[in-house]
């Protein structure tokens, strides 16, 4: 292999850049190493019960579907390998946020240095710039916070590791023909299949990148892209397997109006105008992005005829970078090969070959900013050589001023936008501002801010706080009416402020809207109760049990509710079914014992309350209930013995102090 140019300004750092590279962008990322779980890092860790299992769960991981562990729902993808890495996480770190983002930002620098060390490969003719050039424009882009800022998008990341590592074993396979380069090359590639199901692209990519080098034989190039593509496609055939074998079918919300506009879309004229308009939106994500959101979906892209200018011009970009690709292609002309990549990398979210069960999202065009990084230096490169044979120190000096005043801009808007992605309210907060046509990005914010009211002790601030929510829900019910979720969190907030009827209208609406909404019947049920129409609140309970069987604290909340109408006998049933599902909730036994007390049924009584201090033994109130129990008995003795061990936990008990007070000066 040939070696760099004797006159490279970077020469005297050639052993040290890819550690230079490691170190900048763990510099970029490392103010997200105390950020907290957001957006999807509680679907795919803390609500995902395979990996809250931990290293028990990691064989249900490998043969289901990437969120069926989350009640076996089917998102029809197939993504093990960052679920595993978070259920190791789990076993040995407890799910800490703090190390889960370490790790992504530790996985993405080594990622990025690896892609150097591929780069210098491919252009070992140019100076040093230019590869570093590259890697950096590419890893400090800010549409890729979404990515390394996100615990979630570990699977990315691993596939972007699996990328790295797979075009520098298969260079250095090229060199040396060994078969031991060659199986970690494969091993690095499955690592990306198995990581993320967009790595089938790499088959294409991975030896487009590689033809940039013209001293690499084409027989080679399709050696190496039919091998992966043997792989890609067995992945294909596994993971067509699994999400298929699944009980439950792919959930057809996944490419619904909210998710996905393009799919839902009846009118061929639409749904072809916002598949060719979102090339634009790719373009201009990728040229200037500055403007960043982490939720595309309806109506921030709203769909456009394909008669329009937008659409029109996404045509004429599509067909141009097709025949650019392919007819200088064969002469090797490096703008042909980008255009090829750049094709590849959009291949699966351009929405033209397959659906996918999202309009847009920042993550998709991740590898596409790989094509954008290389035109832009190589673009510099050749307008600063111009007809030179040699690229001078000077023209590299002016190349490398260029890189960093870029690389600054873009290491600048991806500090401030990683500080956004610190947990929930602040990436929600934020957004709201940009997005605030996108139904889901309302429903969000309005959602973030009714679970900071709950958390809020100030009662003035609680109000705000609910207030502000209601209006940011109602507001995601104007942009997409049939909104279940928002209508749901509505009503609750209506009933945290006290606006029963508002909220029961709510709730009402959306059973109307959607009679299979389960969890709305528990939520009307509970509005009823705080309401204290009691028995419309066992009505409602009662029907989301028949909906949703074995539920525990719907049985307690019945029980409740009828012991307040004075029905007893019922409460007492109601309660006894809550028990059956969970035999050591404390308060349900508690008030079972009350409930017993109230039928006169003292003995039943006394048993349910020395049951729930078996369980709780400091609990005063369970004490006075039953110190109230044998006084309703006439059991005087037993009953002052209780009073005083209430004393004896709490001394300053004033109701057992005047009780005790009142049986001594009882003659």
């Amino acid at each position: 292999m040939k070696t760099a140019p004797l006159k490279d300004i970077l020469a005297p750092l050639s052993n040290y850049l890819s550690g230079i590279v490691f170190v900048v962008v763990f510099l970029v990322y490392a103010n997200t190493l105390n950020h907290q779980f957001a957006l999807d890092d509680y679907s795919i860790i803390i609500n995902h019960s395979y990996v809250q299992n931990g290293i028990e769960g990691i064989p249900d991981i490998l043969k289901t579907n990437y969120r069926h562990g989350q009640g076996g729902f089917n998102d029809g993808l197939y993504r093990p390998l960052s679920l595993v890495t978070f259920a190791l996480e789990k076993s040995f770190f407890n799910s800490d946020p703090s190390i889960g983002h370490l790790i992504n930002v530790l996985l993405y620098a080594i990622a990025a240095s690896l892609l150097f060390k591929a780069l210098r490969k491919l252009f070992f003719n140019a100076p040093l710039i230019v590869p570093l050039g590259i890697v950096l424009l590419f890893a400090l882009h800010p549409l890729h916070t979404e990515v390394v800022a996100n615990i979630k998008g570990r699977d990315e990341v691993l596939a972007f590791l699996g990328f790295s590592g797979t075009l520098v074993l298969a260079l250095r396979y090229l060199e040396s023909s060994n078969k031991s380069i060659a199986l970690f090359a494969i091993l690095s590639f499955l690592l990306a299949l198995f990581s993320k199901e967009s790595a089938v692209t790499y088959a294409l990519i991975i030896p487009a990148v590689m033809a940039i080098d013209s001293s690499i034989k084409k027989r080679d190039l399709f050696k190496i892209g039919g091998a992966l593509a043997v792989f890609s496609i067995a992945f294909a055939g596994l993971r067509y397997y699994i999400v298929n074998s699944m009980q439950r079918a792919i959930d057809p919300g996944n490419f619904g109006l909210l998710n996905n506009p393009i799919a839902a879309s009846s009118d061929p004229m639409f749904k072809w105008g916002g598949i060719f308009e979102l090339q634009w939106v790719f373009i201009q994500k990728l040229m200037f992005p500055f403007q960043l959101l982490h939720d595309y979906s309806y109506n921030q892209i709203p769909l456009i005829k394909l008669s329009s200018v937008k659409a029109i011009l996404g045509i004429l970009l599509l067909l141009g970078l097709s025949f650019l690709s392919s007819v200088l292609l064969k002469k090797r002309n490096v703008w042909s090969i980008l255009a090829l990549v750049y094709l590849g990398t959009i291949a699966v979210i351009s929405q033209i070959l397959v659906t996918v069960g999202i309009q847009f999202a920042e993550r998709m065009l991740f590898l596409a900013v790989l094509p954008l990084s290389i035109l832009i230096v190589l673009g510099a490169k050749h307008l600063l050589q111009k007809k030179n044979a040699i690229f001078s120190l000077t023209q590299q000096k002016t190349l490398a001023l260029l890189v960093i005043v870029l690389g600054g801009l873009y290491s600048f808007k991806t500090l401030e936008r990683n500080a956004e992605w610190e947990n929930n309210f602040t990436l929600f907060g934020a957004d709201i501002k940009k997005g605030s046509n996108s139904a889901r990005i309302n429903y969000n914010y309005g959602s973030e801010l009714n679970e900071q009211a709950m958390k809020t002790a100030n009662a003035t601030q609680k109000n705000q706080l609910h207030t502000d929510a209601a209006k940011y829900l109602q507001r995601a019910i104007q942009i997409y009416p049939d909104y279940q979720d928002a209508y749901n969190n509505l009503g609750l907030v209506f009933k945290e402020l006290g606006q029963f009827d508002k909220s029961i209208l709510t709730h009402r609406k959306n059973l109307e809207k959607h009679p299979n909404y389960t969890k709305g019947y528990f939520n009307l049920g509970t509005t009823y109760y705080a309401k204290k129409d009691y028995r419309s609140a066992i009505q409602y309970l009662q029907e989301y049990c028949n909906r949703q069987p074995n539920q525990s604290n719907a049985y307690f909340l019945m029980g409740q509710a009828a012991g307040l109408l004075g029905e007893f006998n019922e409460a007492v049933d109601y309660l006894n079914r809550s028990l059956d599902l969970q035999p050591n909730e404390v308060n349900v036994i508690n008030y079972l014992g009350m409930a017993y007390g109230m039928s006169n049924q003292a003995k039943k009584a006394e048993q349910q309350f020395l049951r729930a201090l078996n369980l709780s033994p400091q609990r005063t109130d369970i004490l006075m209930n039953l110190a109230l129990n044998y006084h309703n008995q006439g059991l005087i003795i037993k009953e002052k013995e209780v009073l005083n061990r209430v004393l004896s936990i709490q001394p300053n008990n004033a109701a057992a102090s005047n009780q005790l007070q009142q049986l001594e000066n009882t003659p």
